[in-house]
């Protein structure tokens, strides 16, 4: 089946899945759930098409834009209000801002530990040198 296509999967006369090789390929689930997508009754050539343009046409430009409105949705969504008047109360503290940074930091799990330089394969051993017994994450480091 190496190289195979979709196409091999229609009946070219009836222009219908062909249900005993779906059903060989796919177990029953994905089968039937494969049976179910239409299939247009006159063959036509497929062509690619970005829907986030006005022309149809993708660049890296509007696939970047594309994934950081993403982005910014699924914070937004993620982000309950108690959560927001918590960050909003720690930024107005009249504390210098490098405290308020490091806090940030450390919820945001972005300080240089040990654990995330080895997740960035920067070091190779994430236990932490003073205790020996743990790994350095932002907790156990602060």
């Amino acid at each position: 089946m190496e190289g195979a296509t979709v196409y091999c999967l229609i009946d070219e006369n009836s222009r219908q899945w062909n249900s005993k090789l779906v059903d060989g390929i796919f177990i029953p689930g994905e089968a039937e759930l494969v049976k179910k997508i239409p299939i247009a009754r006159i063959e036509i050539e497929d062509s690619l098409f970005w829907p986030f343009s006005a022309n149809g046409h993708y660049n890296c430009k509007l696939g970047y834009r594309f994934l950081k409105e993403l982005d910014v949705d699924t914070d937004e969504d993620a982000q309950p209000d108690w959560d927001k008047k918590l960050w909003k109360g720690i930024w107005s503290l009249e504390i210098p801002i490098k405290y308020k940074n490091l806090v940030w930091r450390a919820c945001r799990n972005s300080l240089s530990t040990k654990m995330n330089l080895t997740r960035r394969t920067i070091i190779d051993n994430p236990t932490c040198e003073q205790c020996s017994s743990d790994m350095e994450d932002s907790l156990h480091a602060l």
